[in-house]
């Protein structure tokens, strides 16, 4: 009876969140003209979802920069970094978990941009391809109760993966001296070039190591001429179907530099 209990139990509850792979924030430059500068640094917030409704979710904090430069004829090319690290250690009459996130990235890429001016406005699109390289390390143990009994069942996972991502990107946008505001949609591939299971109990481990994903964003900066303050919205939309977890949005607010 308690291994029927048991089989019921594993078939009713999802297997722990261990995201393998999170978007980074997708740049918007909306240049204005050749050998200019643009740089900005970023708090970027994003959310663990659990699946089982008995867990927490938790709000998670990165940190991001990025520099660029337009040049020849309406050129860009531009570099952004990403740095992340949360965990939590949740206990409750229900549960008890304990949560661990580590991502770090590095991507550049190389674009053009068309404008149109209006008075002291401008209409840009931005076309750029690029490559980014990432590492992820993630850590989810919890302590799940049993369906019809007093028991917990013990489930974890331990991970680390690297992974490389190929992208093309579109932006479109307004700016002037006051506020710009512009939409931003990149198709990327992701390839998981190593994925080392370091710890493994009761619960399946990812085997798919290739997605696809469409990642929108939308963006909104105000502020002087040369600094604005800078918020961004986007996500990251599975077209494939991959059986890793992700983080499936962030939401960013810095500053943003152009001189």
């Amino acid at each position: 009876m308690k291994m029927l209990l048991l089989i019921i139990s594993l078939l009713f509850q999802g297997c722990l969140f261990v995201p393998v792979y999170t978007s980074n924030k997708i740049p918007i430059h909306l240049f204005s003209k050749d050998k200019q500068i643009q740089a900005s640094v970023n708090t970027i917030f994003n959310r663990r979802y659990e699946k089982d409704s008995y867990k927490n979710n938790i709000f998670m904090e990165a940190i991001e920069g990025k520099f660029a430069y337009s040049f020849a004829n309406n050129y860009i090319v531009y570099t952004s970094l990403n740095y992340q690290e949360s965990q939590g250690n949740h206990a409750s009459d229900k549960f008890d978990e304990y949560f661990y996130f580590k991502h770090k990235y590095i991507e550049g890429g190389l674009g053009k941009f068309w404008n149109k001016k209006f008075g002291n406005k401008y209409g840009t699109i931005e076309f750029l391809l690029g490559y980014g390289n990432g590492f992820t390390k993630s850590h989810n143990e919890s302590y799940v109760p049993i369906l019809y009994s007093t028991s917990y069942e013990h489930e974890q996972l331990k991970l680390e993966s690297y992974y490389h991502k190929y992208f093309a990107q579109i932006n479109c946008g307004y700016s002037s001296k006051i506020i710009d505001g512009g939409l931003g949609l990149r198709f990327s591939r992701i390839v998981i070039d190593e994925l080392n299971i370091i710890k493994q109990e009761n619960c399946k481990a990812p085997e798919n190591k290739r997605g696809y994903f469409l990642e929108p964003a939308l963006m909104l900066r105000s502020g002087s001429e040369n600094i604005k303050l800078e918020t961004q919205l986007g996500f990251s939309l599975d077209l494939n179907k991959v059986d890793f977890e992700i983080l499936p949005w962030y939401l960013s607010l810095g500053l943003h530099f152009k001189y």
